[in-house]
């Protein structure tokens, strides 16, 4: 029997896998793309759109010279970030029970990661994907609970851990 809790957390858990394979994506073009590329865009795209009379422009210029500079960094944290969260989704949609509190033990370090971003500069986005990620940790925890439960009504013998 399913119930709206079976179904909020297959639905986290499988937005949490496509975010994985968009960051695997973000990698691999960050590995492609030269730096001066993505600094030319943000100058291209700050003439172009705002004659690079405002401050929009000079937070777009500012904001790619940035991200040119840490591209290999930033790719390799997407491409590792993403590969181990798509892995994990992958693993816990199996129920594979093993891998339920490894999923929650990286989403509860990528909330401590993003808890401190957000201390040293507060972000919209990186809220709501704190707040997501602390519903999807929620979720897989009580699913686990469920299963771990259902799994020794149907195995008297078997122990909490698989």
């Amino acid at each position: 029997m399913h119930t709206r809790l079976d179904e909020a957390f297959k639905i986290t858990v499988i937005l949490k896998g496509l975010d994985s394979l968009l960051e695997i994506i973000g990698g691999i073009f960050f590995l492609l793309i030269r730096p001066a590329t993505i600094s030319q865009w943000g100058l291209d795209i700050a003439h172009h759109l705002f004659n690079n009379q405002t401050a929009i422009s000079s937070y777009l210029i500012n904001s790619t010279h940035s991200l040119a500079k840490s591209t290999l960094l930033g790719a390799l944290y997407l491409l590792i970030h993403g590969v181990v969260k798509v892995v994990l989704v992958i693993l816990v949609l199996m129920n594979k029970l093993w891998a339920y509190p490894i999923f929650m033990a990286v989403i509860i370090l990528f909330i401590g990661y993003q808890i401190y971003s957000l201390v040293n500069h507060l972000s919209l986005g990186m809220s709501l994907l704190t707040v997501f990620d602390v519903l999807v940790v929620v979720l897989t925890w009580l699913e686990w609970q469920k299963q771990l439960r259902l799994r020794q009504a149907n195995d008297p013998l078997a122990t909490k851990q698989p």
